[in-house]
């Protein structure tokens, strides 16, 4: 910028008594501009093949840099270890889901609860999804979560409820989903059209609620899809040298009633740890 406000003010009385502005020419070594015998100094910023060489970024300098790592965990507790020279991580988790009700015309057991995922003594809870009910109008509640630690900047989020069978006491209905975590979509509900598909589908993502057993004839009540667990994903900027975690467990399926179904069980928790270099 001084160079160019130089340039500006050694043409401003030419350009201000409109005087004829003759040819710049600039030295052959790149460093003076001269007209009429008058010289101006131009700075040398520019990039040579010895200052690449000397400071500039070189395949031995990328080399030396380490890409990011992974830790996961989907079972058990234990202590996470952070590796020589990561600087910060990034943590994210979610509790285990509740599982889907069974079905039946009497006799079907709820889903069971989800259990809490943590990560840091009293830091980061995924608490567990609710399990679903048979015959109800709501589905298992999802799972909170918290932040205590203040050590780490990001975001907690509910586990969402699992869904009601599709109807009460009808004729072929359709058992509830599972409620949705962070991490993705829970177990759908059991179909009802026949017996072949009224029993419970396996799918989701972690920490998902299990969807219900579907009924297949009129008076078989279907069951409501269980909770998902509370999630969390976090930025710790100046983490420990370690911490202690444990990982949810997933909610079973409600039991089968009379004339009726297992629910499905819920999706188990889990952990990542994103690592950082310096």
């Amino acid at each position: 910028m001084k160079n160019w406000l130089s340039l500006f003010l050694f043409l401003l009385p030419a350009l201000a008594h409109g005087v004829e502005i003759k040819p710049l020419y600039l030295s052959p070594d790149g460093t003076t501009l001269e007209r009429n015998g008058a010289q101006v100094r131009v700075k040398d910023s520019g990039i040579s093949t010895a200052k690449i060489a000397d400071s500039a970024v070189t395949r031995v300098k990328i080399s030396g840099l380490t890409s990011p790592t992974v830790q996961s965990f989907f079972s058990g507790s234990g202590t996470y270890t952070k590796p020589a020279g990561v600087v910060w991580l990034r943590v994210y988790g979610v509790g285990g889901g509740g599982g889907g009700a069974g079905s039946g015309s009497s006799g079907a057991g709820s889903g069971g609860n989800g259990t809490a995922t943590t990560f840091g003594s009293s830091f980061l809870t995924g608490n567990g999804g609710t399990g679903g009910v048979t015959n109800s109008s709501w589905g298992g509640a999802g799972g909170t979560a918290t932040n205590s630690g203040g050590l780490a900047f990001g975001r907690t989020l509910q586990g969402a409820y699992g869904s009601a069978p599709g109807g009460l006491g009808s004729t072929y209905t359709h058992g509830g989903n599972g409620g949705s975590s962070l991490f993705g979509p829970g177990s759908i509900g059991s179909g009802s059209t026949n017996t072949s598909n009224a029993g419970p589908i396996t799918s989701g993502s972690y920490g998902g609620g299990g969807g219900g057993a579907g009924g297949y004839a009129a008076g078989v009540f279907a069951g409501a899809g269980g909770g998902a667990g509370g999630g969390f994903d976090v930025i710790i900027p100046n983490p420990a040298s370690s911490y202690s975690y444990s990982v949810g467990q997933s909610g079973s399926g409600g039991t089968a009633g009379v004339s009726g179904f297992t629910g499905q069980a819920g999706l188990s928790g889990a952990i990542y740890v994103e690592e950082f270099y310096q």
